[in-house]
């Protein structure tokens, strides 16, 4: 199988993904927020949002380059072990960067709405999810069984993930639906990421899900990582790439807010509002866009 042309192009996602990382290091450094994460601060200060969105983009880039490191191997060695590595590693890696991803758009919803939610996955819990993966592969070493157990594991991960996004994507959706008739290009890019992603993930969980009873060939292989990875990847990160060319809309006190609703919790709008009941969104000159 002709893995090359695959291979060039994550190579070329790669590096757009290190572009914004770099962007990303840029805007921090100017101690300055992007309209998402804003929402998660009252103070002006670095948030966790922005941390969380910063530590997304490393570990997003650390997938692609796990995946163009390995994915020569698994048509160019014999040994199954090694071949299961080279696909199974950066499937671990995608997930861990999802997680990530899934916990920002949580903890987005519960700011928004004034609950309060923080799911930000602590490195600890990063570390226990690869210090079972290397226990699964090691194991596997001797029994063929781990395979299984290492698919199962994953499919589990999106699984869950996929459920997530399904119970706080209508939330989102709620919050955002204002902002989405004024056709906010904030808002329809959070709605639109929210939609790719709980397609992909319940077509990885899915996909994975075969691989525990039937493994895929080399050809149905590349497909997958093609569809589920590198194109999401690309769409995902062209939705969050920033652009200073957007116009913001202004509310009366000179930025763009989230203001809470007393009704449904918070709604996601523009138009006047008292200065102790809004969250700043747009504090720079770089922006992500506006709500």
């Amino acid at each position: 199988m002709n893995f090359w042309p695959l291979w060039v192009g994550y190579l070329a996602v790669s590096i757009a993904c290190a572009i914004q990382v770099k962007v990303d290091c840029n805007v921090r450094a100017e101690g300055s927020q992007t309209p998402i994460t804003a929402a998660t601060n009252r103070e002006g200060n670095d948030s966790s949002g922005d941390s969380t969105r910063s530590m997304f983009y490393r570990l997003l880039l650390f997938a692609l380059i796990s995946r163009i490191v390995l994915i020569p191997m698994e048509g160019m060695v014999g040994s199954e072990y090694l071949k299961f590595v080279a696909k199974t590693f950066p499937e671990m890696t995608f997930a861990s960067a999802w997680t990530l991803l899934v916990s920002f758009l949580v903890q987005l919803v519960g700011t928004a709405s004034g609950t309060g939610i923080y799911t930000q996955p602590s490195l600890m819990i990063q570390m226990i999810a690869y210090g079972i993966y290397l226990v699964l592969t090691l194991v596997a070493m001797h029994t063929h069984g781990a395979f299984v157990s290492v698919y199962a594991v994953l499919c589990f991960i999106y699984a869950i993930l996929s459920g997530a996004l399904l119970y706080f994507g209508p939330r989102l959706i709620s919050i955002l639906y204002p902002s989405l008739l004024r056709r906010s290009s904030l808002a329809l890019r959070l709605v639109c990421s929210c939609i790719v992603c709980v397609l992909i993930f319940a077509a990885k969980a899915v996909e994975l899900a075969q691989k525990v009873f039937s493994p895929s060939d080399e050809k149905k292989a590349l497909i997958e990582y093609l569809l589920l990875e590198l194109f999401p990847t690309v769409a995902l990160l062209v939705m969050m790439f920033p652009s200073s060319r957007m116009q913001r809309q202004k509310s009366s006190n000179g930025s763009d807010s989230v203001v809470p609703n007393g009704k449904e919790g918070s709604a996601l709008r523009g138009g006047s509002s008292k200065r102790k009941d809004t969250l700043p969104i747009v504090k720079s000159k770089t922006s992500y866009g506006t709500v």
